[in-house]
C-alpha cells in the first residue's frame, strides 16, 4: 500500500500511516471502522504481537 513516503501519512480514501523505510507493513480495522497501516521490516512479528497485547486487554 503506497502513501507517498515515509512518516505519518493520512488519506481520506486509505485512513492513516505510519510507514518507515520498505514496502512491508500491516493493515490494521479499526473498531470505528477506520483503518490504520503499520509499516515494519518484520509485518509478520508485529502482528503477533499486536494480536498478543490486544487479547490481554
Amino acid at each position: 500500500m503506497s502513501y507517498g513516503g515515509w512518516g505519518i501519512r493520512w488519506s481520506l480514501k486509505k485512513g492513516r500511516a505510519y510507514t518507515m523505510k520498505g514496502k512491508k507493513g500491516i493493515w490494521i480495522e479499526l473498531t470505528d471502522g477506520d483503518g490504520l497501516y503499520l509499516g515494519s521490516q518484520k509485518p509478520e512479528e508485529l502482528a503477533k504481537y499486536i494480536q498478543r497485547e490486544c487479547l490481554h486487554r
